[in-house]
């Protein structure tokens, strides 16, 4: 039975529709005192966005694109994300999710099946996302804390909420909501997210790209200012039918007994593995 959490509270989604609903849709968990932050906490250092894969929610499969699609989006908080205020062992500054607004779109367009088939700005994201990370058979050893993936190459995720992985005895699949950043051998920023209510910011290199989700549409924010909307008139007709089989964009950050991974879907060959972690 797959569950969906945040560090605060865990939310059973019977089935595979559920999940579907919620990677695409906005506000999907709302936990202790997330009118304001985290109950007792810094309003600043709530970590928003559900990877749906938790995109809207961040629903996909793990490594092998198993559970619901795959793929990232936003909705849903992370309330445990809240700054350390200690430095890793490497000197960076303890990672916490930032705060951030939606550009205003410079021109508007249907998010068609000729975009999603093409070289658009999501995959070429998360194609140099995959080359500057660990490579997809590589496999980092998760931090007791839960807040960071270190490998043997060099290559470091840090979480802005801890990642759980599921007693071996619930055989189930944690979709988590909470930021993240990969940095490379020597500390090139190879991706790094931001989430808020119903939307999610990517960084990877040189490119900047936006995920904004609201009721069961879902739109891209390229960087060169043009907005791509699932819900336009001429968009790809059979968009549900894609995003059943990882080719829309979406992202998920999921753990099970064994280990945690972090999939994108929409990727230059459908879902695309960026990370496993192991305790």
């Amino acid at each position: 039975m797959p569950v969906l959490t945040t560090t605060s509270r865990p939310i059973a989604a019977r089935g595979g529709f559920l999940l579907a609903a919620l990677a695409a849709c906005g506000p999907a968990v709302v936990p202790d005192g997330a009118g304001g932050g985290p109950a007792g906490g810094d309003p600043s250092a709530v970590d928003a966005g559900a990877g749906g894969g938790a995109g809207g929610a961040s629903a996909a499969g793990g490594a092998g694109g198993g559970g619901a699609p795959g793929g990232g989006a936003p909705g849903g908080l992370d309330a445990g994300a809240r700054d350390s205020g200690v430095a890793d062992a490497g000197g960076e500054a303890p990672f916490r999710n930032q705060a951030f607004e939606l550009p205003v779109p410079a021109a508007e367009q249907g998010m068609t099946c000729a975009w999603l088939d093409g070289d658009n700005c999501w995959k070429q994201l998360v194609a140099s996302a995959a080359a500057c990370g660990p490579a997809p058979s590589s496999v980092g050893r998760l931090s007791a804390d839960g807040r960071q993936c270190t490998f043997a190459t060099g290559h470091v995720i840090d979480f802005a909420g801890a990642l759980t992985p599921l007693p071996s005895s619930d055989g189930g699949t944690v979709l988590h909501i909470a930021a993240f950043r990969v940095r490379g051998p020597v500390g090139q920023r190879c991706l790094e997210t931001a989430y808020g209510w119903g939307k999610q910011r990517f960084r990877a290199g040189a490119l900047e790209v936006f995920q904004n989700a609201s009721g069961i549409t879902t739109e891209i924010t390229c960087p060169d200012g043009v907005r791509y909307a699932q819900s336009a008139p001429d968009a790809c007709a059979g968009f549900g039918a894609r995003w059943a089989v990882g080719e829309t964009p979406l992202h998920v950050v999921a753990c099970d007994a064994s280990e945690c991974t972090i999939t994108f879907s929409g990727a230059p060959q459908g879902r695309q593995l960026l990370a496993r972690c192991r305790p």
